[in-house]
């Protein structure tokens, strides 16, 4: 007779540690395991309490040390996880994981060159650590490195051809380098393993935007917000995706949308003001440059199409106010963008305009 199997053994919770420690409240051992698993559970503060006591207990755990500072880092807690590191390394200095960590501390500190250092470090404890081959490629793209990074995340996919991650990273440095369709192949790798990856379905809809291939850059970033509807930038590009094909209502309700997450989100203004434009509702556009001002007053492309707006509705006045404005702004770039658009052709003839523009010259 087949017996079934026995059921797996339950992990002991930070209750049975609690209750262990009221027979054993000098142990630091106790002390580091609660700290383990309240981490796990979410309880983070309650973990550094327990990770301090076990700590205050044995100073010489350097397991206990580099725990902490994990969770400091995920706390993004990072001058105090980079101390707790370089006690963990202080007692163990071939620990390559902790090597590891103290590069991702450092990447977060934007010290890339320190950073790179440590992945080294790791890397030359544990060769075949890829983990640390995909930090390293990060911090090298960074460091506009982009061949170099290319060889770690492919040694670190090499080594682990189900380290999504890498891929990921990878599909970006190749988009970045107008690579397209091997980003694409990266992405792709990404989503086999792991369909839920938010980010990949995201940043896979900047590619095929890039590409122009804007009807499927769209279901991109509506499958990324399946995954994650509160993330205000996918909304935001979403409503770049639907301005390009011409959907300007539907642009104007994700540009809504990514603006209720994000108020201070100035680009979504910005380009919310553009679909307006289209639309010919130059009121509307100019209160929403307006609000992109408020939060950004040196940026001439706010000032500038406001401008445009301006001149739209025979008020030449405050169109040339802003394009003054913009022109201050970027002298070059904004003159010669002027004296080309159609949209100021209704001040050809005013001479505050022509002043303007053989001033700017």
């Amino acid at each position: 007779m087949k017996h079934p199997p026995d059921p797996p053994v339950p992990s002991p919770s930070p209750m049975d540690y609690q209750q262990a420690l009221q027979q054993e409240p000098h142990n630091p051992d106790i002390w580091f395991a609660q700290g383990q698993a309240l981490s796990q559970v979410g309880r983070c503060d309650e973990a550094l309490s327990s990770y301090n006591c076990g700590l205050a207990l044995n100073p010489s755990h350097s397991e206990a040390w580099s725990a902490r500072a994990t969770l400091l880092n995920q706390l993004q807690r990072y001058d105090e996880a980079l101390e707790s590191c370089d006690r963990a390394l202080a007692l163990r200095v071939t620990h390559a994981p902790a090597w590891n960590l103290r590069g991702m501390i450092l990447r977060h500190l934007g010290h890339l060159p320190e950073a790179l250092s440590s992945y080294e470090k790791a890397l030359v404890l544990c060769p075949g650590f890829y983990q640390a081959l995909n930090n390293r490629g990060y911090v090298l793209e960074q460091l506009g490195r982009w061949q170099d990074a290319l060889v770690s995340f492919d040694q670190a996919i090499a080594l682990e051809p189900t380290c999504y991650q890498a891929w990921h990273n990878r599909g970006d440095l190749l988009s970045s380098l107008e690579q397209g369709d091997e980003a694409l192949r990266c992405y792709d790798r990404v989503l086999a393993l792991k369909p839920q990856a938010v980010r990949t379905w995201h940043h896979r809809g900047h590619v095929l935007y890039n590409l122009q291939r804007y009807g499927e850059a769209l279901e991109n970033y509506d499958h990324a917000l399946t995954l994650h509807p509160e993330q205000w930038e996918i909304w935001h590009h979403r409503g770049h995706a639907l301005g390009q094909l011409t959907r300007y209502w539907d642009a104007i309700a994700s540009y809504d949308r990514a603006l209720e997450l994000n108020p201070q989100g100035q680009y979504s203004a910005y380009f919310r003001g553009i679909a307006l434009s289209y639309l010919e509702y130059y009121p509307e556009a100019i209160e929403c440059y307006d609000y992109a001002i408020a939060l950004e007053q040196n940026n001439p492309d706010f000032w500038y199409n406001r401008a445009s707006c301006f001149a739209h509705l025979g008020n030449g006045e405050r169109a040339l106010s802003s394009l003054k404005v913009a022109i201050a702004l970027e002298p070059q770039t904004y003159l010669s963008l002027a004296q080309q658009d159609p949209d100021f052709s209704p001040l050809l003839e005013d001479w505050r305009f022509q002043n303007l523009l053989g001033y700017s010259a």
